[in-house]
């Protein structure tokens, strides 16, 4: 008779007990050196990537990273990825940016133009070396799509940093995620507008994105207002969110993430925008935080490292993937 198909759930389950394991022992580690804990993620994803276990043991890093497994995987590292940055839009207060927001868009500016320029350069100076590189007739869309690349800021990277060095509630925190913010808006406008030079030799794609996100903070804040008057009226009559408001609370920020996903930008950003249009109520931080920090930060983001490191390719790989599939 058929064989039933093997369900790799279970091999999920072992690869998450084993990836959270290795981040939490690295991460401790990585503190007790004085350095972030994250590092001790993205060390543990090294660690079980093809660097080292895949190039040790490849025929378990088969079995225990398997198409399969690795869909799950980035599932449940999206979600984690996605509260976590609704969570640093909860607790960073605007307030703190009051007068240095031309200061933040200055950081921003430089921060995304001189990556690109020099990823551009690297390019030029790559074909020079390795002639045929890029596909043929693509070799300025190749060249833009590099110093993107370089461009693109780790902003949950950062963000974790912050947070977890007691960052985010400080001038100089509040400042370095608001210019990574900008980077992050700046750097997938970019990448849409090399998308669409290399599809149709123009690069309307950045202006289309900017556009579009600019248009959509001022909509979230204005759609929020009925959710935050509720929020606040509870926090005043010292009650906390009910089941609707906090399901309402955790929904809103996947389908904010999923509005700048279609816009042309990542996921995180819509997050991190409808964290900070909630009240900024310190009780009300507190009480989600506490809720979501253990399940998100200790069990969920490892996952993303882990991800992460597993798919690296060469700057060729990506450059002609991403040029094949758009001629």
């Amino acid at each position: 008779g058929p064989t039933m198909p093997i369900s790799t759930t279970p091999i999920a389950l072992l690869a998450v007990a084993i990836i959270v394991a290795l981040a939490q022992l690295l991460g401790g580690l990585a503190a007790r050196l004085g350095q972030p804990r994250v590092l001790g993620d993205i060390v543990g994803g090294i660690v079980l990537g093809p660097s080292l276990m895949g190039a040790l043991w490849p025929e378990a890093t088969a079995w225990l990273f398997s198409q399969g497994v690795r869909e799950q995987l980035d599932l449940l590292a999206q979600l984690g990825l996605v509260l976590f940055m609704f969570l640093v839009g909860l607790e960073l207060d605007p307030a703190l940016l009051r007068g240095r927001l031309a200061l933040a868009s200055r950081l921003s500016a430089v921060g995304v133009m001189v990556p690109f320029g020099l990823g551009v350069l690297l390019a030029i100076q790559l074909e020079r070396w390795q002639p045929g590189l890029v596909p043929a007739g693509h070799s300025l869309a190749g060249a833009l799509f590099l110093g993107t690349a370089m461009a693109i800021t780790a902003f949950p990277v950062l963000a974790r940093i912050l947070s977890e060095r007691q960052l985010l509630n400080k001038p100089l925190g509040a400042l370095a995620i608001a210019a990574a913010a900008m980077d992050d808006v700046l750097g997938w406008s970019l990448l849409a507008g090399v998308v669409a030079f290399s599809k149709a030799g123009s690069p309307l794609g950045v202006v289309i994105t900017l556009g579009s996100t600019a248009v959509f903070v001022p909509a979230l804040r204005l759609a929020t207002r009925p959710l935050r008057r509720r929020l606040e009226q509870r926090h005043r009559s010292g009650q906390e969110p009910g089941d609707l408001l906090q399901t309402l609370v955790l929904i809103g920020a996947l389908f904010s993430g999923l509005a700048t996903q279609a816009l042309g930008v990542h996921v995180i950003f819509g997050a991190y925008l409808w964290g900070l249009a909630m009240p900024r109520e310190k009780k009300l931080q507190r009480w989600l935080t506490v809720r979501m920090d253990t399940l998100v930060l200790r069990l969920l983001l490892p996952l993303r490292s882990e991800e992460h490191t597993s798919e690296l390719q060469s700057p060729c790989n990506l450059v002609c993937r991403l040029l094949l599939e758009k001629k």
